[in-house]
């Protein structure tokens, strides 16, 4: 069973509306110091904005990855050993009810890694979900209708609302 599969009404506020796009030479640690490790806990989906934090110092209280980036086979250089790991299966456009529980685990024992067998793409939305309020998601923007980059959310209570429309509508 699947908690989300992706709605073509969905498309536009998940590609265009989600989310500030940051296209430094560096977005994550832009990101991450514009944020402040202060105001709340990071986590972060995408193998290469993962990988690109670790780089800067930055351990993602969550991370997930799927070992592919822009739909490529990608083994990203990440280390996380004080992190609690996970791993489900997910389709390509879809939340998968096991994904989904893996979320939920691993925000009850931050941090963690989770790693992906599919897609990780729509985890972000499980995040969103799950998550308390105040805490901020970053996660990979290819470029498909704007500039490619790493894109940022601070989760709010309308934002989960949101999420939580689309999670019935689907």
């Amino acid at each position: 069973m699947t908690v989300y599969e992706k709605q073509d009404a969905d498309t536009s506020f998940l590609r265009t509306e989600l989310g500030t796009v940051v296209t430094a030479d560096d977005p994550v640690q832009t990101i991450t110091k514009a944020v402040g490790r202060t105001n709340g806990q990071l986590f972060i989906v995408g193998d290469f904005a993962v990988e690109s934090a670790i780089d800067a110092g930055i351990e993602p209280d969550i991370a997930i990855i799927d070992h592919m980036c822009e739909r490529e086979p990608y083994q990203p250089e990440i280390e996380l050993p004080d992190h609690t790991r996970y791993s489900a299966p997910n389709r390509a456009g879809q939340i998968s009810d096991e994904a989904y529980s893996i979320v939920g685990q691993a925000m009850e024992n931050r941090p963690a890694l989770i790693e992906i067998e599919g897609e990780e793409d729509l985890l972000g939305l499980a995040i969103i979900d799950h998550s308390p309020t105040g805490h901020h998601l970053l996660f990979g923007a290819p470029g498909i209708d704007g500039p490619a980059g790493v894109k940022h959310v601070t989760i709010t209570d309308e934002l989960k609302q949101t999420v939580t429309a689309m999670f019935d509508r689907s």
